[in-house]
């Protein structure tokens, strides 16, 4: 599965990247036994971010509306977090 990518950024030495699909983070949890205890509270904080929004769309949002919603709302929960955790 390729992970898909928005842009990277270095955080205390290590290049990271910002998740922009629901592919993207399940990628990431078939290694989930590797990640460290804050990856992996990240990793869900990150599904439930996606889920909670996509299940949630504003009124009149649908579809594939639905998957952009929650694709926006999971960059933008990374970005709020970045170099806060």
């Amino acid at each position: 599965m390729k992970q898909t990518t928005l842009w990277t950024y270095t955080e205390k030495g290590k290049t990271k990247m910002i998740y922009t699909t629901l592919d993207s983070i399940v990628a990431l949890c078939e290694n989930f036994d590797g990640l460290s205890k804050e990856d992996k509270a990240y990793v869900s904080a990150m599904l439930k971010t996606y889920w909670q929004a996509y299940h949630n769309p504003p009124p009149g949002i649908i579809g594939v509306g639905a998957v952009t919603y929650a694709e926006q709302k999971l960059i933008d929960f990374q970005l709020s977090n970045v170099g806060g955790r």
